[in-house]
This record gives C-alpha cells, sequence and structure tokens, in this order.
C-alpha cells in the first residue's frame, strides 16, 4: 500500500514538471522524466516508509514518541536538498565546460572558414540543414546534439591541409586529394581531446565516406558508416558543385522538386542521392528543407547582384560575402540589361571568348 502511494505521489508530483520541460527545451519527455527525476524515486520511498513508522509508533506509543522521528526527517530532507544541489551544480559545470570547449573549437573551425572565401557561412548552413534532416528522421537527443555539434566541426581537420589546396578552384591533383583525404582523421585526433557528452568525433572521422565504400578515410560502407555522418556527407555531395554554381544549384534543385511533386512523381536523381545516403526522409520532407534556403539564397544573390554591378564593382575576385564573383567572365548583352546568365552560360561565353567566336 505504502509503495503503491508512493509510486503515485512520485508521478503526479514530477509528470507535469517534466512536460514543462520538455515541450520547453524541445526533449523527449521520456528522456527528461529519466534524467531529471527518476533517481529521486527512492527518497519517495523512504518517505512513505518513515510515515508509516510514524503511524505505527502513533498507535502503539501514542504521538508523543513520534517526536523523537523529526530529528531523523530533518536530517534526511537536509542531506537530500544538498544532494540535489551538489548534483546541479555538477551538471552546471559539466555544461559550462563543455560548451566552453565547443566554443574554442568552432573558432578554430570558424578559422578554417577564413582560409577559403568560397564557403563561408558553408559550416553554418551544413549545421542548419544536418540538425532539421535529424529531427525529420527522428533521431535520439545524443545523436542530435553529436550533430549538431559535428555539423560545424567535420571540418576542422582541414587545420593540416595547406591553404593553397583547400582555396584551389579546379580540380585536385592526385596528389593534392591525397593531403586532403587526411584531414577527416585530423579532426577526429583534434575533437578526442575534448570530452563531448555525445559521439562527436565518430561523425567527424566517418563524414567522408560512402554508402558504397569507396569513401574515405576508411572505406566503410553501409550501416558501418554512423547514422550521424551519412547526413553532412550527402550534404557535401549535393553542394559539390563549384562555388559559382552553389545558388543556382539549390534553385534548380527546389524548382525540379517542385515540378515532380506537382506533377505526382519522384525526383529520381535526388531521391537516388539520398537512397545511397541511407536517409530515410520523404521527397516532400526535403522539399520543404530545401524551400526554407531559398530565401536565404535570394537575399545572396541580390548581395552578388549589387556587387557585380557597374556603381559597386571591386577590383578584386571576391565579393562582399567573400564568394568568388566570376568577374572574368566577359558580360554579355543579357548582363547588361540587369538578367543574370547562369554558371553554365558564362562557362559557354568564356570558351567562344577564348576562341575568338563572336
Amino acid at each position: 500500500m505504502l509503495v503503491a502511494t508512493a509510486s503515485t505521489f512520485f508521478v503526479l508530483n514530477t509528470a507535469p514538471v517534466a512536460c514543462v520541460i520538455s515541450l520547453t527545451e524541445q526533449k523527449p519527455l521520456k528522456k527528461v522524466w529519466s534524467e531529471c527525476y527518476f533517481w529521486s524515486f527512492p527518497y519517495y520511498l523512504l518517505g512513505a516508509a518513515i510515515a508509516g513508522i510514524v503511524e505505527l509508533v502513533d498507535k502503539k506509543a501514542g504521538w508523543q514518541s513520534s517526536l523523537l522521528i523529526l530529528p531523523v526527517v530533518y536530517l534526511i530532507f537536509r542531506s537530500y536538498r544538498l544532494y540535489l544541489a551538489r548534483l546541479e551544480a555538477e551538471r552546471n559545470h559539466a555544461e559550462g565546460m563543455a560548451a566552453l570547449h565547443l566554443r574554442t573549437i568552432e573558432a578554430l573551425a570558424l578559422a578554417i572558414e577564413a582560409k577559403d572565401c568560397s564557403t563561408h557561412e558553408h559550416l553554418r548552413r551544413v549545421q542548419v540543414y544536418a540538425m532539421s534532416i535529424g529531427k525529420e528522421m527522428g533521431l535520439p537527443e545524443s545523436e542530435l546534439e553529436a550533430l549538431r555539434a559535428a555539423a560545424v566541426l567535420h571540418d576542422i581537420g582541414k587545420l593540416a591541409v595547406p591553404e593553397h589546396i583547400i582555396s584551389k578552384p579546379g580540380r585536385l591533383t592526385p596528389e593534392e586529394f591525397e593531403r586532403m583525404k587526411i584531414h577527416p582523421l585530423v579532426g577526429a585526433e583534434i575533437l578526442e581531446r575534448v570530452q563531448f557528452p555525445c559521439p562527436v568525433v565518430p561523425i567527424v572521422r566517418a563524414h567522408h565516406e560512402r554508402w558504397d565504400g569507396n569513401g574515405y578515410p576508411c572505406g566503410l560502407r553501409g550501416q558501418e558508416i554512423p547514422t550521424g555522418a551519412r547526413i553532412p556527407d550527402t550534404l557535401e555531395k549535393l553542394a559539390a558543385e563549384p562555388p559559382t554554381t552553389k545558388t543556382a544549384l539549390l534553385c534548380s534543385l527546389l524548382f525540379e522538386i517542385e515540378a515532380a511533386l506537382r506533377s505526382g512523381k519522384t525526383h529520381k536523381q535526388i531521391w537516388q542521392r539520398l537512397s545511397e545516403a541511407g536517409l530515410d526522409i520523404t521527397c516532400e520532407t526535403f522539399c520543404r528543407l530545401i524551400r526554407r534556403a531559398r530565401e536565404r539564397n535570394r537575399v545572396s544573390a541580390a548581395r552578388r547582384e549589387k556587387c557585380r554591378s557597374p556603381e559597386t564593382a571591386r577590383p578584386t575576385n571576391c565579393d562582399q560575402r567573400g564568394t568568388r564573383s566570376g568577374s572574368q567572365f566577359p558580360k554579355s548583352r543579357s548582363a547588361q540589361t540587369g538578367f543574370s546568365l547562369s554558371s553554365y552560360a558564362r562557362r559557354r561565353c568564356l570558351g567562344a571568348w577564348k576562341k575568338g567566336i563572336p
């Protein structure tokens, strides 16, 4: 009877608070309840046992004798409060140290962006898209936290890669590519020194592995690749075009997916990429994720167009956003009228210009 009473009181006392915390912090209710309150259940049982002893003593020897138990109850209450305070202090200290380490390493990761202007804001975009895909896949909270950190830190190993290789606009030579392939292992070695509360290092080490086993550095295949590592790899594949075509790539993907949805068909190319990466999300979900980025791309495109205009032209080869502007291409008549050619058309124009074709 006492156990049932203590259990009922425990559930009624902790469940509403756990629900509020779960809704506020967007964490699973079961995880919040088990981590924050379930450990205190023995104290509820102990309190119920003390109440039963007090009731028994009151019946046998009168209520005056039950006063002898009050010091014991007070000591138990004080120890419970001190334990809660110490647990909260340890949790805050651990979270603070983890946040400090994460901010320090994020600063190093942002230094990678500074080495290559073509990847400006790439890490932040990968983080936003990866978290959205992870939530749609229903990943556990620990994997989401690992994905949040790994999305920003996955290229930190490029600190060991020479800057001329990172910034090279064309295809890498075999020797340069072999040098580039070391950055997942270097990044994992750097992050192993940080005590993350979630599995970040395996994601960083395997974020260039491929579903067919042709990735690097370990040649993992299929289910051997950590789930979190498959998401940044897919995003890297979708963004594998030259820097000048990234915005056009996202826009074309959006238009093709929307057209496929309107016609009731599935976009085979995009779906194949997602399937090869092992991402179990629907085409509608991917379309919604791309639509969220359309407004950001529109703003970025407007800024680049403003920098390319004759009034605000700059002698450098990079615009204000740090993206290579493609100013080496000859301006066509459509460009003079305010119409922006696609990167493919600009390459065709450049080829004709070099050959002397009018």
